[in-house]
């Protein structure tokens, strides 16, 4: 666990680890031993981390597409105290923690490229998917607003 991410309405908010000059210095060596995978989002290839201090989805900026904004905003508390107003968004993930679309926090600059918190589905940080595989994914496909599971894929019969 490095962050402690909790979103809500008011000021029980989330807390995230937020790159900022105040928490890369307390979580430098927490960081370097932080296990991160590698994922997607959208059409992206982004670095993820399972924060199970968290219980929501945060996303960097760059890699969410301006369509995929919800038009809500909700607060960020991060982990030195200091809050943010952050834009949600709906967004594909693709990740050997959790597969589908999830409400996610739109970051411009947080530690990793995205965050999975404790969300129904989520697997746990120590049980990634044995079966997820980064080159499943193909820069090729087009991003299409319907999303298609690994699960869906394989009752399907297409592996």
């Amino acid at each position: 666990m490095i962050g402690a991410c909790q979103e809500g309405e008011e000021i029980e908010i989330s807390q995230c680890c937020i790159q900022s000059s105040h928490i890369v210095g307390l979580l430098s060596s927490a960081v370097e031993s932080v296990p991160v995978k590698e994922g997607h989002i959208s059409n992206s290839m982004v670095k993820v981390v399972r924060d199970t201090g968290c219980n929501t989805v945060i996303a960097r900026e760059k890699f969410v597409d301006e369509s995929c904004l919800t038009g809500e905003v909700r607060t960020l508390k991060l982990l030195n105290g200091t809050v943010r107003k952050c834009p949600c968004a709906m967004i594909e993930i693709d990740t050997p923690f959790f597969q589908g679309v999830v409400h996610a926090l739109v970051v411009q600059d947080p530690l990793f490229d995205l965050f999975i918190g404790n969300i129904e589905g989520a697997r746990d940080p120590n049980d990634p998917d044995p079966n997820w595989n980064v080159s499943d994914f193909s820069d090729e496909k087009p991003f299409r607003g319907a999303v298609e599971t690994r699960s869906q894929k394989l009752k399907r019969g297409n592996h």
